[in-house]
């Protein structure tokens, strides 16, 4: 509301409120909400596995997340790298697919079973939707 008053007003805003109007921006903004609720979401849920139900120390669980702190950095350099030779629309959905595959993994994992089989590829595929998006946020 603030926002608006200042436009209305003529002064300057952060960001104007009438791109919100624009289907465009507003379908990619709420793309990058639910993108990264889906991140943050699948980061406290391994996180409370591993402390929880594995019952490992909080430094234990947090070296288990690196994966997906390592994976997401390359990402970052490695779609600055592509972004003009693909089209985001296939860099999205493959991101968007690929990301896909990390909840459900996590879904049917045992605790017993060795961290490697699902949990490091589940932490290593969660990035790939959020640095997709950006892609997308990019080239719109």
């Amino acid at each position: 509301m603030w926002f608006r008053y200042r436009e209305r007003l003529g002064k300057p805003t952060l960001i104007a409120t009438s791109l919100f109007r624009q289907l465009t921006f507003a379908s990619i903004c709420v793309m990058i909400l639910f993108t990264f609720a889906e991140l943050a979401t699948i980061q406290l849920i391994t996180s409370l596995f591993f402390q929880n139900v594995q019952q490992l120390s909080a430094r234990s669980a947090s070296v288990r997340l690196l994966p997906n702190l390592i994976v997401g950095g390359f990402l970052n350099f490695a779609t600055g790298l592509f972004i003009h030779r693909i089209p985001a629309v296939w860099l999205v959905l493959f991101g968007a697919v690929v990301s896909a595959t990390s909840p459900l993994l996590m879904a049917v994992v045992d605790p017993s079973w060795p961290y490697w089989w699902m949990v490091f590829p589940a932490q290593a595929l969660v990035p790939f939707c959020a640095d997709s998006r950006h892609a997308q946020v990019l080239l719109s």
